[in-house]
Formats: C-alpha cells, structure tokens, sequence
C-alpha cells in the first residue's frame, strides 16, 4: 500500500471486520452491531451496482468475539434481505491446515462459508415518518412500513430520534406513497414524493383557516 501511494492509516481505520478493531480491550472496541452497520454499507452501494437479479458472493468464516462464536454467514443474509438480496445458497467447505495462515492454537475454526446472494431488484428507498406523532403511533407506522414494502426498515443514524428510515419495497416510491398513513415523504433517488395522507390533511387544515 505505501509503494502504491495508498493512505494505511485511512484504510486501517475503514477497514472492515479487522482483527485490531475486535481484539481490543478498550469500551471502543468494534461489536455484531459495528459489523452489521458497516455491512449495511457494502449492501447498500452493491443494490445500487449490481445489476437485478445478479449475484454476489461471499467467502466467510465464523467468528470469535470476546468468546463468543458469531455465524457471519447468518449475519451478513440478515443485512443483504433490507438491501433487496436473498440467500441462493450456502456451500460449506473443510479449510485445509496447510492453507490456514492463522496460529492453530487461536484459530480453532476449521471451516469456512460461500453464501451465494441473488439481488431482487426492489428499490432502496428513503421515508421521512411524521415527527409530531405520539409514540404508539411511531411503532404503527414502522409496522405499517415493513407490512407494505416486505421489508424491515433501517434507520438512519442521528444525535435524536430517528426521522428517516431507508428500506428495500415491493412498491415504487410513488405508490407507497399513496399507501402510507404515518409518514410524510418517500424519496427514491432524486425524486420525493409527498404521501397522499400529508396532502389530504394539508388540505383540511387550510379549510379550517377559511384560506383558499
């Protein structure tokens, strides 16, 4: 990397599920959760590049954190599913001695994964939920949202109470947006929609005024 005029110490820093991050001692040490967010991201830009109904593959083995093993290959068709991917497949292969490079004192899983992701195609989109709704509202309105679209939503994140939640549809952005009771907005690419539900109630608000 330093003869090809790469940054390491930027690549050292990004680089994701490193051995660094999840051995440390300290309270900032990376976790599952640090790995789902930063796969969230892969998936994210592959449902953009990735043409539909093409494969991604992926070479894993399971994992040890602080004692604990984590199936990575389970992990990762978790996140791929609010991207838009299904599991097509998952071969399981013995990993030779003579080709593991770990220590056979600490690396003491012997088999490694390909799971094999088809993506479906569903757009990505981007919904903005109603921020003056009560709080049993705002759990309707997440059930409504992964109800209709088939998917869970994905938050995104923020210093306060999240407002806007990217998830994979089986609707375009137009017609969710004719759908919906608890939200707003529904963005897909470069195109917002403003849902049927805000414009009726736009509407009725302004008759109340006596405004034309």
């Amino acid at each position: 990397m330093i003869w090809l005029g790469m940054a390491q110490p930027q690549f050292k820093r990004e680089e994701i599920g490193s051995h660094r991050k999840y051995s440390s001692k300290s309270s900032q040490a990376a976790t599952v959760e640090t790995f789902r967010s930063e796969m969230a991201t892969i998936f994210e830009w592959l449902g953009k590049h990735l043409k539909p109904n093409r494969y991604a593959c992926f070479v894993v083995e399971d994992s040890l954190i602080r004692g604990e093993k984590i199936s990575n290959a389970d992990l990762i068709s978790e996140v791929a599913k609010n991207y838009g991917f299904s599991e097509v497949k998952r071969i399981y292969r013995q990993m030779p001695d003579r080709k593991k490079y770990f220590n056979l004192a600490i690396g003491r899983i012997k088999t490694e994964q390909i799971i094999i992701l088809q993506n479906t195609g569903k757009p990505l989109l981007k919904c903005q939920i109603k921020p003056y709704i009560q709080p049993f509202e705002r759990k309707l309105a997440l059930s409504e949202l992964a109800i209709l679209t088939g998917s869970d939503p994905y938050a995104l994140p923020t210093d306060t109470e999240a407002l806007y939640f990217e998830v994979i549809s089986n609707f375009p952005a137009d017609i969710l947006a004719k759908k919906l009771s608890y939200w707003e907005s529904v963005n897909e690419g470069s195109k917002t929609y403003i849902t049927t539900k805000v414009m009726r109630e736009a509407t009725v608000n302004i008759t109340h005024q006596e405004l034309e």
